[in-house]
């Protein structure tokens, strides 16, 4: 059976890193499939994935075309149609929101239709969802649910919101499932050093302005330094790299950037402490158990901090980063609970891929 991987791509190392635990779980049970665009060939390559016939920009003439590509060019270059495909996995992260425009709700709303007359289960895996207080986001996204065999939601909150929407669709809570992904073997980057790790979204979403962002984040190097540590920025996206450099050449810091993600989670995990506000570097970590302040611009941060037992540990523009730190750092009975509630989350996150493929399979 083939399965669709929606929602993806391999700018964004958080969704990158998603696309590489799916493949880890899943390539021994199914073939997997992924849209080209927005994702590069060598990591297609390399995992193993075929190209599933679509493009976002013209999703039923892409899906129409591809139907009839003969099986022999099919098979050869390792292409699948859109009639092939006997089940979807949506990895979206966090576009069903009023935070982002409809677009990605209205595309998935309408490229589910056919699935969802031809019986191809769908599951939503672990995101983050909503509020849902627009009509057109609210309308695309309860189509999208509706299609759905079964949804997985991270949180309370975006449980809460899920639930307004009054869909039949079985919802299960279930924490992000790139959590027990393991870091690539690497040298040492720094001996004791904070990691930073910027966020355009924190003065595109966030309300903030860059350079109050950036100066409050510089903040945090100063006072680690009171602490005997260096600091090392760490670029988590394509599009956080100006505003990573801007804060380098603020505070004199390396700045440390791969293509691959559990390169850049292994960099994390050799962190004496952090101040991120990238949702998956905050993953990358809490879950190697380093003491983390989560800087963020939506109910997700708050939320993952909440699943390590560590919820004060949120930080916002009016923080005091010499206190934040300093307690964080003395804080270790919370270094314990972080680290104690690892095995729940990773064994939960073991039961929803074995609900999944379940799922996926009874077709």
């Amino acid at each position: 059976m083939i399965i669709d991987i929606r929602g993806t791509n391999t700018r964004n190392k958080g969704a990158h890193l998603m696309l590489q635990a799916i493949c880890a779980r899943l390539d021994e049970h199914f073939e997997l499939s992924i849209p080209p665009p927005i994702t590069d060939y060598a990591v297609r390559s390399r995992l193993g994935l075929r190209q599933t016939l679509y493009h976002p920009a013209v999703p039923r003439v892409s899906q129409s075309v591809g139907n009839l590509a003969p099986a022999i060019i099919r098979t050869a270059y390792g292409l699948t149609a859109d009639r092939e495909i006997g089940g979807v996995l949506d990895a979206s992260g966090f576009h069903y929101t009023d935070q982002f425009d409809a677009a990605l709700p209205r595309r998935e709303a309408l490229v589910g239709r056919a699935w969802a007359r031809r019986g191809v289960p769908k599951v939503l895996l672990p995101q983050a969802f909503g509020p849902f207080e627009r009509a057109d986001t609210r309308r695309w996204s309860q189509e999208v649910l509706a299609q759905a065999s079964l949804v997985y939601v991270r949180d309370g909150v975006s449980e809460t919101y899920l639930r307004g929407l009054h869909t039949a669709t079985p919802v299960v809570r279930s924490p992000d499932f790139t959590i027990g992904m393991k870091p690539a073997d690497i040298d040492p980057v720094e001996e004791q050093f904070l990691a930073l790790v910027p966020n355009t979204k924190l003065f595109t979403h966030g309300g903030l302005g860059r350079l109050q962002y950036v100066e409050h984040l510089a903040a945090f190097s100063v006072a680690a330094r009171a602490h005997g540590m260096t600091s090392v920025v760490v670029v988590h996206e394509e599009s956080d790299a100006d505003v990573a450099d801007e804060l380098a050449r603020c505070i004199d810091a390396p700045l440390f950037t791969s293509a691959d993600p559990l390169v850049l989670k292994a960099v994390l995990g050799q962190a004496s402490a952090a101040v991120a506000s990238r949702f998956h570097a905050v993953v990358g970590c809490l879950s190697q158990c380093v003491p983390t302040l989560a800087f963020g611009w939506s109910h997700k941060y708050r939320e993952l901090l909440d699943d390590f037992c560590v919820p004060d540990r949120l930080i916002t523009p009016e923080t005091d980063p010499g206190a934040a730190l300093s307690q964080m750092l003395a804080d270790t009975a919370g270094h314990t609970r972080q680290k104690d509630r690892l095995p729940e989350l990773v064994a939960n996150v073991d039961s929803m891929w074995g609900r999944t493929i379940e799922v996926l399979s009874s077709r």
